[in-house]
C-alpha cells in the first residue's frame, strides 16, 4: 500500500497528540481535558468544489459509503471499534445536581416530539430575547469518516443554501468538532449568511464517545447482536434503552451535555448559535431533548427486529435548544436541509 507524503505528515504530527486518533484510522476519539484534533489552518478547507481531493478508502471497522443523491437515506458515520475512551462520563464532566436532573425532566417532557421542523421558520419565530444553540450535523461528506474527511461539492452547497435562509443583520457565533467537515460545514453556512467567517469555537465533547462507558463492552453486544452498523447500537439505546451495559446513564449523560458543554459555550454577544457534531451524537442527543418520543430514529438492521417510518439523522438535521429570557428551556428538532 503507498502512504501519501501529506499522510505522512499528518501522523507524525498526530503524534503529538496523545490519545485522539490513531494514523492508521483518523476516527474520534473520546475527549479527555477538553483537548480535540483541532482542525484551526484555513488551508485544509477546501478553496472550491472543484478543488476537493478525492476520498480516501474508509475503514472496514464500522464505516458505510455514501448514499446515493436519490436515496432518502442519510449517510452514516459509525465510530472505530480502536477509540480511547473513558472507563465513565466523570472523565468528562461533573455529577449533575438533583436539580439540574429535575428540571431538565420538565424540560424534555414539555419537548416531547416525533417531527422535525424547517430549521430557518425555528429562526424567525424566536423571540428577540431569546438564545439558541442549533446543534447539528455536518452536510455532506466525503466516503471517509477520518477527521480530515472534506465536504463533497453538493455537502458545500448545502451548507450555502442553509446559510442563505439564515440572512439577518445579526451576526451568529459557530462551535465544531475537530473534523475539517464540521468546521467547513459552519464556514459554508456563515458564507451563505454574507457574514464574516469568526473563528468557531472547539467542542471536544459532541462525538459519540461522550455516550460510551465501556468499549470492550459496547465490541461485544455489537458482535452478539450481529450488527455491522454501529448506529443500530446508539439507536436501540437512545430511543428503546438497550445496551445499557455498554453506554453510560442515558438521563445523567444528556444533563450533563446540555448544562456543561452546550450551555456555557453559547455566546455572551450573540444570540444564535450554530454548533456543527456528527450523527451518532446528535441521535441520542435528538432522543434526550424530546423525552425519547422521536421514534423515527429507530434503526434496527433486522426485519425480524420490525420497525415502520424509521430513519436517521440526516445532513443538517439537529436540536434547537431554545433558551428564554426566564431561563426556561425549549428544545425543538430541527432540519437545515433545504435543498429539497
Amino acid at each position: 500500500m503507498t502512504i501519501s507524503k501529506k499522510r505522512i505528515l499528518t501522523c507524525i504530527a498526530a503524534a503529538s497528540i496523545p490519545l485522539f486518533f490513531a494514523c492508521s484510522d483518523d476516527k474520534p476519539t473520546s475527549p479527555s481535558g477538553g483537548d480535540d484534533p483541532v482542525v484551526s489552518s484555513a488551508a485544509a478547507l477546501p478553496e472550491s468544489a472543484a478543488g476537493q481531493p478525492e476520498a480516501t478508502s474508509s475503514s472496514a471497522e464500522g464505516s458505510e459509503t455514501i448514499t446515493p443523491e436519490s436515496s432518502a437515506g442519510p449517510v452514516v458515520e459509525s465510530s472505530s471499534a480502536t477509540e480511547v475512551v473513558p472507563e465513565s462520563s466523570s472523565a468528562l464532566f461533573r455529577e449533575p445536581t438533583e436539580e439540574e436532573i429535575a428540571q431538565e425532566r420538565i424540560f424534555t417532557a414539555a419537548s416531547a416530539t416525533n417531527e422535525f421542523r424547517d430549521l430557518p421558520t425555528v429562526y424567525k419565530e424566536l423571540d428577540p430575547t431569546d438564545k439558541v444553540a442549533f446543534v447539528i450535523r455536518h452536510a455532506q461528506r466525503e466516503k471517509s469518516t477520518g477527521v480530515e474527511s472534506q465536504l463533497t461539492e453538493k455537502g458545500i452547497e448545502q451548507s450555502k443554501t442553509l446559510g442563505t435562509y439564515l440572512v439577518s443583520e445579526e451576526p451568529f457565533s459557530y462551535g465544531s468538532t475537530g473534523f475539517v467537515r464540521t468546521r467547513a460545514t459552519a464556514q459554508y453556512i456563515s458564507e451563505g449568511r454574507g457574514q464574516e467567517f469568526p473563528e468557531p469555537i472547539v467542542l471536544p465533547e459532541l462525538v459519540a464517545s461522550t455516550y460510551i462507558a465501556s468499549q470492550e463492552k459496547f465490541d461485544e453486544l455489537k458482535s452478539a447482536a450481529g450488527y455491522d452498523d454501529e448506529a443500530f447500537m446508539y439507536s436501540r439505546w437512545s430511543i428503546d434503552g438497550d445496551f445499557t451495559e455498554a453506554f453510560n446513564d442515558f438521563e445523567k449523560t444528556g444533563v450533563q451535555i446540555i448544562t456543561q458543554a452546550i450551555l456555557p459555550r453559547m455566546s455572551t454577544e450573540n444570540r444564535v448559535n450554530i454548533f456543527i457534531s456528527h450523527d451518532m451524537f446528535i441521535g441520542p442527543l435528538v432522543a434526550y431533548c424530546t423525552n425519547r418520543e422521536m421514534k423515527i430514529l429507530r434503526k434496527h438492521a433486522k426485519a425480524s427486529e420490525g420497525c415502520t417510518n424509521c430513519t436517521w439523522i440526516s445532513y443538517l438535521q439537529g436540536i434547537a435548544i431554545i433558551v428564554k429570557a426566564d431561563g426556561t428551556r425549549k428544545y425543538i428538532p430541527v432540519s437545515g436541509n433545504m435543498m429539497k
